[in-house]
């Protein structure tokens, strides 16, 4: 009898629950695991109601029509057949492809690029690094003004050059449909490259000094060691800097509001601010929510994509 209950003692503790574990083991005490709830509990109670509440509501008004000013209507798939017939949605939408197509293979070159040269041991490589990151963490507002005035076509400065240079009609840059898009982008690149470059460095310096001391003694060129060794060994960097620079472009909203208004002709009217214009403009509420799930389901389809290729292409870096 004696050994029967030795045997299955052991047996019956794994079905003890973990809380009786620790109690039994010296572990915590009830008032110790009452705190603990306490104060997790914070961050739950914000989280369900600053996060997942306006989640789920944001899911539930797409199919209603509200206006701030009437109690929400359901109106079921009426919203999704007013996206579908949304001449101004198809527009952001291009507007928004073609920000996301060129800002983020320029941002990426130019902050890699960037990162190699302020990973140098040259004099001043501080200060540089400095200046590099200073528009980044600069107020958009005074980016906005400072463009604003540098693209001025009667007194900016970057017009003032061009009439120097001899060039006879300098173009009107906020104010051209065919260039008032491409602007926006080069400011947003001239604003965040020097954040993207420090992230890459932080990579770079990661990369043991050996491989290219290696690549040396083999006659490998600076080139070769930039294709072979710094680029492999830089990729999560890059997937980081590629999946950030595409989730910030896909939501770019403060450019083409303080510069441009989406104008001219709704040349920079991107998606995120046609939704601000739907939901605080308009008030249509319902409307803005389904674009805002719209948006959602765009950037996470794309990073899924964004994340099978860099797999892909390690796997092949593997082999």
């Amino acid at each position: 009898m004696n050994a029967t209950a030795t045997n299955t003692a052991p047996h019956a503790t794994p079905r003890r629950g973990l809380a009786e574990r620790l109690r039994r083991a010296g572990g915590l005490r009830r008032s110790e695991w009452i705190w603990g709830y306490l104060f997790i509990s914070i961050n739950l109670i914000f989280f369900l109601v600053f996060i997942l509440g306006p989640i789920v509501q944001s899911f539930i008004m797409a199919f209603t029509r509200w206006s701030l000013l009437k109690p929400p209507q359901f109106i079921g798939l009426g919203n999704f057949r007013r996206l579908i017939d949304d001449d101004l949605f198809r527009t952001s939408l291009f507007n928004t492809v073609y920000f996301v197509a060129g800002y983020v293979p320029l941002i990426t070159v130019l902050a890699f690029l960037l990162a190699v040269l302020l990973n140098r041991p040259l004099k001043g490589v501080g200060f540089l690094r400095t200046v590099y990151f200073l528009p980044s963490v600069v107020l958009l507002v005074s980016v906005a003004m400072v463009w604003h005035y540098m693209l001025d076509p009667q007194a900016g400065v970057i017009n003032w050059l061009l009439k120097a240079l001899g060039l006879p009609r300098p173009p009107m840059w906020l104010a051209e449909i065919r260039l008032a898009l491409p602007t926006l982008i080069a400011i947003a690149v001239w604003r965040g490259v020097g954040y993207f470059a420090v992230i890459y460095l932080a990579g770079l310096q990661t990369i043991p000094g050996s491989l290219y001391e290696a690549a040396e003694i083999d006659g490998a060129s600076g080139y070769r060691q930039m294709i072979h060794i710094t680029v492999p060994l830089v990729s999560p960097t890059s997937f980081f800097v590629i999946v950030t620079s595409m989730i910030a472009g896909w939501q770019e909203f403060g450019l083409p509001f303080l510069m441009t208004g989406g104008g001219p002709a709704n040349s920079t009217l991107t998606f995120l601010l046609y939704l601000y214009r739907e939901a605080f403009t308009s008030l249509r509420l319902g409307y803005a929510s389904l674009m805002a799930w719209v948006l959602f389901l765009v950037i996470f389809a794309v990073t899924l994509i964004e994340w099978r290729f860099v797999k892909g292409g390690e796997h092949v870096l593997a082999q």
